[in-house]
């Protein structure tokens, strides 16, 4: 378990991206900042997937943090960042917006910046916002997902719309969508005009899916979508599998994993899977939100990991 920089007194960590160099695992995750009062992306390495030390970065204030920016920038707070490694580099994606002590759900506008690094622990300044926003994700976007295709970047992210003027879905609770985007050399996006997905036949589900990680399944090839489902009860993780990283998509018809199948740690919900393969063993990682048991109000976040022998393969 990844409890954060503050654990065990604070425990807050979330949002995690594996990737891995040799034997060692880099998980970068969502972390407190304290200069920011917000959100910023840390960095943890582990031999195992399991036990996590937090990298030295130098950052006095924010041990293990990789992306920092001035205050008063656009992307002052940063959020599900995602790691992917290309073209010999570590390109890092997150979120941002400002101010940090705002949160997402104050933030005005929430958009999409790059970082890239040489050895995976230092990393430039970030670039961007990416691309401009539109109706479906109007207020912002979490959780980008890159995959290599076709000689093609393809990403997926969740679009967040609150405004039910222009998004009737909102009187429903339906504030998200998958939504879709390509790139050729990881900086300039090409937003798809439709969505990935809207709705999905799961009552689990019944709010939509959202955070979600996109990777091509070794064994089958095709493409696997895990992510969280979102409903009026506790959040749970769920998976589909298509041909083609846009789809359409066939749906697992229960969830993957359950709060009860994780414990108290994780009483309010999961979310923000991420999935890894290798040798023949699949590793998911996940964030826990603990609630407090008096008022029900998420309190803390940690990174839970499960594990499962074997290839993932597809139901027919």
């Amino acid at each position: 378990m990844l409890e954060g920089q503050f654990a065990p007194q604070a425990p807050f960590s979330g949002d995690a991206s594996v990737v891995k160099s040799g034997a060692t695992f880099f998980i970068y995750h969502t972390c407190y900042a304290v200069d920011r009062q917000g959100t910023d992306t840390c960095l943890a390495t582990s031999q195992d997937g399991a036990t996590w030390t937090l990298v030295d970065t130098g950052d006095a204030q924010s041990q293990g943090r990789v992306l920092r920016s001035e205050i008063g920038a656009w992307d002052e707070a940063h959020e599900t960042p995602f790691a992917i490694q290309w073209k010999g580099e570590t390109w890092l994606y997150a979120i941002g917006y400002s101010p940090a002590s705002t949160g997402f759900f104050g933030a005005k506008k929430v958009q999409l910046a790059v970082a890239r690094s040489k050895d995976g622990v230092h990393f430039e300044p970030t670039q961007g916002p990416l691309f401009e926003l539109s109706t479906l994700d109007s207020h912002g976007l979490t959780s980008p997902t890159i995959v290599e295709h076709e000689g093609k970047l393809v990403m997926l992210y969740t679009g967040w719309c609150l405004d039910a003027a222009s998004c009737p879905r909102v009187k429903d609770g339906k504030l998200v969508a998958l939504l879709g985007a390509t790139s050729s050399d990881g900086v300039a996006w090409q937003k798809r005009a439709e969505p990935v997905v809207l709705d999905v036949p799961m009552p689990w589900a019944s709010q939509g899916i959202a955070e979600t990680h996109l990777l091509r399944e070794p064994t089958t090839g095709k493409f696997l979508l895990f992510f969280q489902g979102l409903s009026s009860g506790a959040h749970v993780l769920g998976m589909g599998w298509a041909d083609d990283p846009f789809g359409p998509w066939t749906w697992l018809p229960d969830p993957i994993l359950k709060p009860d199948d994780v414990g108290g740690w994780a009483s309010g919900g999961l979310v923000a899977p991420h999935v890894f393969v290798e040798s023949g063993k699949s590793y998911l990682w996940f964030s826990g939100e603990e609630t407090d048991p008096t008022t029900g109000k998420i309190k803390t976040f940690r990174i839970g990991l499960a594990t499962a022998d074997g290839p993932l393969l597809i139901a027919p």
